[in-house]
């Protein structure tokens, strides 16, 4: 895997390209990411790239065209994914997962696919055994977190003697953050 494809598969979770930054790098010593003289602090792919070195720098053009190129593999949901896009997927048995995880779709064959996890790792399975989605958009990923959020408060209801509250509980909570996308003004 290249720098490129680490900062691709990287960067989009992270808020996408650092603001005030023309290049990233990889340190052949340690594998750290640095934006020009600095480190990323809470970057660690976990992985070192094929062409590390400090001499071989992604500029956020490069960056941006390549993320570009990568959204031209669009999927509506609709049929088999194509290789390459970037899907949401569940196995359907899995009780110990709380929410869909994102990977790539690797390659499709008989039914079966192999993908690439974004957190790391290889994905694969039967297609009829999992729920596979296109990913949504960020304002759906902020609604669904905070539904989820509150879903869990929900989930303890049986501890508020009434729904009052209940709805103050969850209010509260929106109040104190642990709502995610969600504050009280």
């Amino acid at each position: 895997m290249k720098l490129i494809d680490i900062l691709l598969k990287e960067l989009p979770r992270r808020g996408g390209w650092p603001e005030d930054s023309e290049e990233m790098c990889q340190s052949g010593q340690d594998s750290e990411i640095y934006t020009g003289s600095e480190i990323l602090r809470d970057f660690y792919a976990g992985v070192e790239a094929e062409d590390c070195g400090i001499s071989n720098g992604i500029t956020k053009e490069e960056y941006e065209s390549a993320l570009a190129a990568l959204k031209l593999v669009q999927w509506n949901g609709q049929g088999l994914p194509p290789v390459g896009t970037i899907v949401q997927g569940l196995p359907l048995d899995a009780a110990s997962f709380e929410r869909p995880f994102m990977f790539i779709i690797s390659c499709i064959h008989n039914g079966v696919f192999i993908g690439e996890a974004m957190a790391g790792g290889k994905v694969y399975g039967e297609l009829s055994r999992w729920e596979i989605s296109p990913v949504p958009s960020k304002e759906e990923i902020s609604r669904e977190e905070a539904l989820f959020d509150i879903n869990k408060l929900i989930g303890d209801i049986e501890k508020y003697p009434t729904w009052r509250h209940a709805v103050a509980g969850i209010y509260d909570a929106i109040a104190a953050g642990d709502i995610r996308g969600l504050r009280a003004e």
